[in-house]
């Protein structure tokens, strides 16, 4: 037992000084980066989100009654000058996500 709990703390204090010895590493700088535009100024990184949408329905799951509905939305990401005007598309995308409408008619114990 004693050999046991001597091989543990070894371990615990190998593994806490290499830990100490990687947190003292200096930091390294990181720097952002932007979009270059043709006009020489730096372009905007935007996200537009549109409406949502039905897009379908169920049976309400958490409730007695009502239904939860499918609803969808577009998600644009774009490079956008803020000097020329010019864009760049980035990535388009569709969200998706079920929102309840569901009721339960309280027990008036009756």
């Amino acid at each position: 037992m004693k050999k046991l709990v001597t091989l543990v703390l070894a371990c615990f204090l190998l593994t806490t000084s290499a830990l100490t010895i990687s947190a003292q590493d200096d930091p390294i700088e990181i720097t952002p980066r932007a979009m270059a535009c043709v006009c020489g100024s730096k372009m905007d990184d935007i996200t537009k989100y549109g409406q949502w949408k039905g897009a379908g329905q169920r049976r309400c799951i958490h409730h007695e009654y009502g239904l939860d509905i499918l609803k969808e939305r577009t998600v644009t990401r774009k490079y956008v000058c803020p000097k020329c005007g010019e864009e760049r598309l980035i990535s388009e995308s569709t969200q998706t996500r079920w929102f309840c409408e569901g009721y339960t008619i309280p027990d008036t114990g009756e």
